[in-house]
């Protein structure tokens, strides 16, 4: 496991040189965010097929998918977008590896991309990156990382309103489903054309948890009756997925709280990013959306499309703070992440990511 704790050590090392550096706050976010996502890509992109629980299978359809006759999507499960793209790669004769490079590049980019026009503390943003559970997924679920970071995109293209902007918006999430049809519930991310970001805003949010849960049954079974394979149950059970969207719920108070107090004062208000307030809506409406129609495993998937703003939100939640503040906060938080990352990741080989291998 020495690979990933390097990379936390790099991440912090990295960090500290470059704000000591005499480049400006946008320079060093830049540099931060460039230097240890080209790290990660690299981790990804050089690892052979037995690191990462899934990639091994990915390796073999890939590997079939050369003889197939084109938009055949019968051979397999795999959504249609990532069998063409499969057969792309194959047929024009390039390995598993370079394809494998080619999908971490299409994670990755966005994943900068993103960061880097949000997050006021891009050490933290990689920090929760990864230790809660992003990068990790990313080591094995290729077509749902490649979704998600599509997605992120798609959320960018909302910054202004427009119908051209909303349309192509749909056409970019509807693209995404394509790879991995999870990523469908990335559209009530229009949310956050339609919801100011007011705590009486989320408080009516709430009144709808309330209400998918007593219309879930009817809910459930009306999307069953058109969703053909992909069942979900009437019922839910309260664990840890729920547990997550009900963590969401309370974070989202939070930071709209801190937003609206920050508007008060004329100083504070220009250090607060907007766009964690648009964060806290999607993460609202996607967590309803989520117990509405899905449950167990699917709503984990699912609410992993919420967490991502966590990378934003989380950090820049904290921008507003004292300078004495923020520290105790983010040393705390870096303790829990780390803890959590070494416990739940590196300890329980999740994923079967350990031992590392290069291809």
């Amino acid at each position: 496991m020495g690979i990933y704790i390097f990379q936390l050590i790099f991440l912090f090392g990295s960090s500290a040189v470059i704000n000591n550096s005499k480049a400006d706050f946008r320079q060093k976010r830049k540099r931060i965010l460039a230097i240890n996502l080209f790290l990660l890509w690299l981790v990804c992109a050089m690892k052979a097929p037995s690191v990462g629980i899934d990639i091994d299978g990915y390796k073999r359809v890939y590997e079939a998918s050369a003889q197939w006759e084109w938009f055949d999507f019968s051979q397999v499960y795999y959504e249609e977008g990532y069998t063409v793209l499969m057969q792309l790669f194959s047929k024009l004769g390039a390995d598993f590896q370079l394809f494998n490079a080619f999908v971490y590049t299409v994670i990755y980019v966005p994943w900068f991309v993103f960061l880097n026009r949000y997050t006021r503390q891009p050490t933290m943003s990689l920090l929760i990156y990864i230790c809660y559970q992003f990068w990790v997924f990313n080591m094995s679920g290729l077509r749902q990382g490649m979704a998600m970071s599509i997605c992120l995109m798609a959320f960018i293209i909302l910054e202004k309103k427009s119908l051209r902007r909303i349309i192509l918006f749909v056409v970019v999430v509807l693209a995404a489903s394509t790879i991995h049809r999870s990523a469908i519930i990335f559209l009530v991310a229009l949310g956050v054309y339609l919801f100011s970001v007011k705590i009486s805003t989320l408080l009516l949010f709430c009144v709808s948890y309330l209400l998918a849960i007593v219309f879930r049954p009817t809910v459930v079974s009306a999307v069953n009756s058109i969703a053909g394979k992909y069942q979900v149950s009437e019922t839910i059970t309260l664990g840890g997925s729920f547990v997550m969207l009900v963590g969401f719920t309370c974070f989202c108070f939070y930071i709209v709280y801190r937003v609206e107090a920050s508007r008060k004062d004329t100083h504070k208000v220009r250090l607060v990013n907007v766009n964690i307030s648009h964060a806290a809506v999607y993460m609202m409406l996607c967590s309803i959306a989520l117990y509405l129609v899905l449950n167990g495993s699917n709503m984990l998937r699912g609410a992993s499309y919420a967490s991502m703003f966590l990378t934003i939100a989380l950090p820049n939640s904290t921008t507003a703070c004292t300078w004495k503040s923020k520290v105790y906060v983010n040393c705390a938080v870096s303790v829990f992440l780390l803890v959590l990352y070494f416990s739940d990741v590196l300890l329980a080989n999740q994923l079967n990511i350990i031992p590392y291998k290069v291809f």
